[in-house]
C-alpha cells in the first residue's frame, strides 16, 4: 500500500463543496470506494445524492430469501446514507436486478439520463472501469453513456472497489487458496494492479474520517456481520483475512478523473468502446 501514499495529494482540487451524484453498483459500494470523501462534503455543505442500480438480492440468497435480502440492503443503505449526511429524499434505488445490470443497458441508460438532466451534478462518482465485477463495469457503462447524452460538462471520479482484489494488495498464496477459475486468472495477473496504479493520480486524503467512514460501513449489517447464526454466511472481513476489507480504511481514496464529455488522454481498459 506504500504506492497509495506516494500518490500526489488531490485533496484541495477536488473541491468538496461540489454538488455530487455517487452511482453505486450495489448497496455499501459508495461507502467502500468513496464514503471518506462524501464526509468531506458533508463538512462542506455539498448536496450528495446517491443512486443505487440494483437491488442487492444474490449477495446472501443461499441464506436468506431474496425478498427479504432486499428489503435489508435498502433499509441498511438508508442508514448509511443518513450516516453520511444523505437524507432518504437523496436516495434512489434503481432496482435493477443484482447481477444482470448488463441485460438492462438501454433502460438504465434513459434512468440514469433523467436524473442528471433534473439535479445537473457538478461532480459524478462510477465504479472504475478496471473493477472485474460484471455490474460494476455495467455501471461505469450506463453512466458515462448518459452522460454523453445529456451533453453537459461534469468531473468524473471513478472509484475502485474490486480492483484491490488483485496482487500486491492480496497476496498471492491467500488467492490461490480457492481454486476456482476466477482466483487461478486472478493470481496469474500478479502485478496487475500495480500497472493500473497509473490511472489514479486524484487523491483526497480522507485520514480525518476514517473512523466515521467505519461507521457508515457498520451499517451495513448483512455485509460485516453474521445475520443469522451460520458461520458460512460471507461478510467483507472475509475476503483474504480482511487484507481486502483494509484497502479502503488507508489514508487516501484514490480515483481517476476526468472531465466529460471531453475524455481526453483517459487510458482505456478491457477493449472499452462505450
Amino acid at each position: 500500500m506504500a504506492r497509495i501514499e506516494r500518490l500526489p495529494d488531490a485533496t484541495e482540487r477536488h473541491a468538496a463543496d461540489q454538488s455530487a451524484i455517487v452511482f453505486a453498483p450495489h448497496e455499501d459500494d459508495e461507502t467502500l470506494g468513496c464514503g471518506g470523501t462524501l464526509l468531506l462534503k458533508r463538512v462542506a455543505g455539498a448536496e450528495v445524492r446517491l443512486v443505487f442500480m440494483t437491488d442487492g438480492r444474490t449477495s446472501h440468497s443461499q441464506f436468506i430469501p431474496e425478498n427479504e435480502l432486499i428489503q435489508i440492503r435498502e433499509k441498511e443503505a438508508l442508514a448509511a446514507g443518513s450516516k453520511l449526511g444523505i437524507g432518504e429524499e437523496l436516495v434512489t434505488f434503481l432496482r435493477f436486478r443484482d447481477g444482470e445490470l448488463h441485460r438492462f443497458h438501454a433502460q438504465a441508460v434513459q434512468q440514469v439520463l433523467s436524473i442528471l438532466q433534473e439535479y445537473q451534478p457538478e461532480q459524478v462518482f462510477i465504479p472504475y472501469r478496471g473493477d472485474s465485477q460484471p455490474d460494476h463495469l455495467a455501471t461505469n457503462q450506463i453512466v458515462r453513456s448518459a452522460l454523453r447524452l445529456a451533453n453537459r460538462q461534469a468531473m468524473v471520479y471513478e472509484y475502485p472497489v474490486w480492483f484491490w482484489f488483485h496482487w500486491p494488495w492480496i497476496p498471492i498464496w491467500q488467492r490461490s487458496r480457492q481454486l476456482t477459475k476466477s482466483s487461478i486468472l486472478n493470481t496469474l495477473r500478479a502485478g496487475f494492479g500495480l500497472k493500473l496504479m497509473k490511472d489514479f493520480q486524484d487523491t483526497v486524503t480522507v485520514e480525518t474520517v476514517l473512523e466515521e467512514k467505519r461507521a457508515v460501513l457498520d451499517q451495513y449489517q448483512s455485509q460485516v456481520t453474521h445475520l443469522i447464526p451460520d458461520p458460512a454466511w460471507p461478510t467483507l472481513s472475509n475476503f483474504d483475512g480482511g487484507d481486502f476489507l483494509a484497502c479502503f480504511f488507508q489514508k487516501k481514496e484514490i480515483f481517476l478523473r476526468y472531465s466529460m464529455p471531453e475524455e481526453t488522454g483517459i487510458t482505456r481498459h478491457y477493449g472499452d468502446n462505450t
